[in-house]
């Protein structure tokens, strides 16, 4: 059984990464509007960053949902010992 990769262009490696970066981005870094805490800011950007993996196809839905899930943890959107404890 013989393997293949194909290699990819960079120049479509970063048109197809760019776009979920720049948003993620974007709504990380802009003032947060009145009423939504930094918390909440964060996960708008997760969710932001999700959804244009999804459209984009740029990783499976499954690694973009997985690390969706992790990004919410480590950028403090969410708690770790509440979203833990919530399931028991």
């Amino acid at each position: 059984m013989t393997e293949t990769t194909a290699a990819i262009h960079p120049l479509k490696l970063v048109t197809k990464a760019a776009p979920p970066l720049l948003v993620f981005g974007a709504v990380l870094f802009a003032p947060t509007p009145d009423g939504l805490t930094p918390e909440g800011q964060r996960a708008l950007a997760v969710v932001g960053l999700a959804v244009v993996l999804w459209t984009t196809e740029v990783v499976p839905i499954a690694v973009t949902g997985l690390a969706s899930v992790l990004l919410l943890v480590l950028l403090g959107a969410v708690f770790i010992a509440y979203s833990a404890l919530s399931h028991l």
